[in-house]
């Protein structure tokens, strides 16, 4: 294989004309790989700032029982999480059914079988859930809505049944919330 170069002749004045449209076209390639490197890095960027962007919304049927939950909440001090007891009733049932709380299990339904799904009225449902998620955020130590990190555990709690949960929680020393 030949490897050696043609010699060219090329004057001082084209050598430098051709400097400088190489360095040019280094200049607009390493420019492009910036812009695409930031262009990365903004549409990623709210997954790494801690700060969530994505909202969910709550379904029509849910929506529907929004006067019932608020009315309860009330009863109860929990106006300040209305929508947060939508969320676990979307989460739950999706609004359907009759046990739209899911709290049929819990310990505040003392009227009808303790069963999935053993709740036959939407009202008691509510008032059942609600008195769950209270007692739930009552042992999580919730200080108000905007403490999410109380508020995961006290969801968790909801899931799991509180008096099982926090005592899981308390034998094992974890005090903080995770997806393990």
């Amino acid at each position: 294989m030949n490897t050696k170069r043609k010699n060219h002749k090329l004057t001082k004045k084209q050598r430098q004309r051709l400097r400088i449209r190489q360095v040019r076209r280094q200049k607009i390639f390493l420019g492009c790989i910036f812009l695409l490197i930031l262009g990365c890095m903004f549409l990623r960027l709210p997954r790494f700032s801690g700060k969530q962007t994505t909202t969910h919304q709550i379904n029509a049927s849910c929506e529907a029982y929004r006067d019932e939950v608020s009315t309860e909440a009330a009863q109860y001090g929990m106006s300040d999480y209305v929508d947060l007891i939508l969320a676990v009733m979307m989460q739950e049932s999706s609004g359907q059914g009759t046990d739209v709380m899911q709290s049929s299990e819990g310990a505040y339904n003392t009227q009808y079988p303790q069963t999935p799904n053993g709740i036959t009225d939407v009202d008691y449902s509510i008032a059942c859930g609600i008195q769950e998620l209270k007692y739930s955020m009552t042992k999580a130590d919730v200080t108000g809505p905007n403490d999410i990190a109380n508020i995961k555990l006290a969801l968790q709690g909801y899931n799991f049944g509180a008096d099982v949960y926090f005592n899981y929680l308390e034998k094992n020393g974890i005090t903080s919330w995770s997806e393990e």
